[in-house]
């Protein structure tokens, strides 16, 4: 799974390039299923872990973070979704969040690497901020 950031890329060239277009309003669904391929970063969908667009002219699945992301630069999702280092999964705006040298964790990941221990200190432990 890509970053935030690097989905972000991805999304502003597929704009650019006219493979992706501005969503308007989220419409995307849960789909069950077999994996596939995402259509913004082209990376496997593990099974059930899909989302598809309802009223595309074709199927356009994608993960639920690439989906997203492709919302808030439409302008249709506020905050900015943020992915973790770890585990590259989106952190929900009520989560709690560790910061180390500027990059996003999970609490849980945070806790689970064994960092919280004295890995290293994170910067704010809770929220966006």
């Amino acid at each position: 799974m890509l970053t935030a950031r690097e989905i972000r890329e991805r999304v502003l060239q597929g704009l650019a390039s006219g493979k992706l277009w501005r969503l308007t309003q989220d419409t995307a669904k849960s789909r069950d299923g077999g994996p596939g391929q995402c259509y913004v970063c082209w990376l496997t969908i593990p099974r059930g872990q899909a989302y598809e667009i309802s009223g595309a002219t074709f199927p356009v699945r994608l993960h639920l973070e690439c989906y997203l992301v492709w919302l808030h630069v439409s302008g249709v999702y506020q905050p900015e979704p943020i992915t973790c280092a770890a585990c590259r999964r989106v952190i929900p705006p009520h989560a709690e969040v560790a910061r180390v040298d500027d990059q996003p964790y999970h609490g849980r990941c945070w806790e689970r690497a064994g960092m919280a221990g004295g890995g290293g200190v994170p910067s704010s432990s809770q929220g966006r901020a």
